[in-house]
């Protein structure tokens, strides 16, 4: 990979759009754009609502300082804009049921400065405006809006031309979305499959039922009781989606898991089952804590090797389901979640982040051995010390990890603001 890329690979959403601008192409989800004189601001409503209202399941990208065929030409700094210049463009534009979530994000890329529109993924599509937007007096955007559908001096009205001249306007309810690499027309809108397409993923008959269940985990509050403490639970609004109680594990379990022995504290540990009617989809363990007072999922342990003796940190990955459960239990037992003293949890965006950094670790083992404690993992690993089934090293191992995790965020994000730099 490029050395460009590499300075900025830690970061997902740099690594993403060089990926993207690297195809030299555009796409469902991504678009360049050459300059920022070129989206004024009816096309850039428009883009914006093509975008929110694709079908991808995943965030959208518009890229400016790229030409359409991906030669990255880059923007003056004096050209550039912000994400509170963009919402003062479009700020006249009445978006419902909401203003797309966006933001615009500066980077760096072969020297060229670029940015980045990013358009938020949202199921609640499709997004439309209530009233016309665009419409021109003598060519010149004049608020923004109309009235009554009807121009003067040159512009048209009912839709028809006049001097020659097409006016050009962001049509009210109409359903704007991308197809492959194109937008739909600003005049026409949506077709009827591009449409249907829309309410599926709106109502999540387009994706398969692990992403189904996982949208469903995000929706906290419509579960019928306490996560792992009420058995069954299940989705009010899609009730065959259950999560289910099973047997519990014996001691022996937690003699070969001394970490979670130290750090919970629980009395037990226990299966549990997802199910879609009565197909299991998920199956995986929980913690009981404090005489039963809170449970949570399951806590991935990664190892270090390569040394005199292994190095341990415990994480969860965003997006995985057990992610989703830990969030999930947060929301019932926020005090076991959110204000643990005994949280030396690591969350990871995703895996290739995980993977960088167990690299950096590997990379600055003499900075994770010298790292100090703070009073919370003295108390934590003072604790463990007790347990028959302690193992102290791997405490402080976490501990540590996690300290040495905040470091190589810091140190990422500094880099990359320099790079952009």
């Amino acid at each position: 990979m490029k050395t460009d890329i590499k300075k900025g690979i830690e970061d997902n959403l740099y690594t993403e759009v060089v990926s993207l601008i690297e195809k030299k192409t555009e796409g469902d989800y991504w678009d360049f754009k050459k300059e920022w004189n070129e989206a004024k601001p009816v096309d850039l409503v428009h883009d914006i609502l093509c975008m929110a209202n694709s079908t991808h399941h995943g965030n959208k990208y518009i890229i400016v300082g790229v030409q359409n065929d991906g030669t990255v030409v880059g923007i003056e700094n004096s050209k550039r804009k912000t994400q509170a210049n963009v919402t003062d463009l479009v700020r006249k534009a009445k978006f419902s049921p909401a203003f797309p979530s966006l933001a615009v994000v500066p980077i760096k890329y072969k020297d060229k400065n670029l940015d980045v529109i990013v358009i938020y993924n949202t199921d609640n599509i499709p997004i439309v405006l209530t009233d016309d937007y665009g419409n021109t007096k003598n060519g010149n955007t004049k608020n923004g809006n109309t009235k009554n559908g009807n121009t003067k001096n040159g512009n048209t009205k009912n839709g028809e031309a006049k001097n020659g001249e097409a006016k050009k306007f962001v049509r009210k309810n109409m359903v704007y979305t991308r197809a492959n690499d194109t937008n739909t027309p600003i005049d026409t809108g949506a077709n009827y499959w591009e449409t249907e397409a829309i309410w599926k993923k709106h109502f999540g008959l387009d994706t398969n039922i692990i992403d189904k269940c996982k949208a469903l985990l995000r929706d906290k509050e419509n579960w019928s009781g306490k996560i792992f403490g009420e058995w069954p639970i299940y989705h009010r609004i899609f009730p065959e989606f259950q999560i289910r109680d099973c047997q519990a594990m014996g001691d022996s379990y937690i003699k070969s898991h001394p970490l979670f022995y130290f750090y919970f504290r629980p009395g037990s540990i226990y299966r549990f089952e997802i199910v879609y009617h009565q197909t299991r989809i998920h199956y995986g363990m929980y913690l009981c804590l404090d005489g039963a007072q809170a449970m949570l999922p399951y806590i991935n342990i990664a190892g270090i090797y390569g040394f005199k003796r292994p190095y341990h940190y415990i994480y969860l990955i965003k997006d995985d389901i057990n992610y989703l459960l830990f969030e999930l239990a947060s929301y019932f037992y926020p005090n076991y979640t959110e204000n643990l003293n005994f949280n030396p949890i690591i969350v990871f965006d995703n895996v290739n982040e995980k993977l960088l950094f167990d690299k950096y670790i590997k990379e600055n083992i003499k900075s994770f051995k010298n790292l100090k404690k703070d009073a919370s993992a003295r108390l934590a690993i003072s604790y463990e010390k007790d347990n028959k089934y302690a193992h102290p090293p791997m405490a402080e191992d976490c501990w540590r990890a996690k300290k040495l995790f905040y470091k190589w965020k810091i140190e990422t994000s500094q880099r990359r603001n320099n790079n952009e730099n």
